[in-house]
């Protein structure tokens, strides 16, 4: 049998002052249980994770990735949080296109991704693979054309 052991609360406190600064409802998005939960519990932000309905209205909250990135209409939302690595260039523009569609309200949507260790490897893993679709297939790909901070 495994468990989660939990070492370190380093990433949550960064998550926490992130929050503490934003002045809109936000998404913050997840892959792994354990870190939902956490948050969770730290934050008191709802986790809404397999077999669950995401808010119907802009409320801040936390999702998962693998339930909520796909196939939503989340238009309310224009602040997001992606707290793991994405390599995968096709998951990561339908997580972006969740918020950033049309319909939206907002002039700018917010994706606030972590860019050092594997999390920057895994953003510039997906950037070089999404040019090579947007080439090949003419399809525009937001994270290649979106404006980096």
């Amino acid at each position: 049998p495994t468990a989660c052991t939990w070492v370190n609360d380093y990433m949550i406190g960064f998550i926490k002052k992130w929050i503490d600064e934003q002045s809109k409802p936000f998404i913050i998005w997840v892959d792994l249980q354990a870190v939902a939960e956490r948050l969770s519990t730290v934050t008191g932000l709802q986790y809404y994770g397999a077999g669950s309905t995401p808010p119907s209205t802009a409320t801040s909250c936390i999702l998962s990735i693998k339930s909520h990135a796909t196939g939503k209409n989340l238009q309310h939302f224009s602040n997001n949080l992606l707290c793991h690595a994405i390599s995968s260039p096709a998951l990561l523009e339908q997580l972006i296109a969740r918020t950033h569609r049309q319909g939206q309200k907002a002039d700018t949507v917010h994706i606030t991704v972590f860019t050092h260790a594997v999390f920057g490897s895994a953003l510039a893993k997906a950037t070089k693979q999404a040019k090579i679709i947007q080439e090949s297939t003419n399809q525009k790909m937001r994270i290649v054309y979106a404006d980096r901070i």
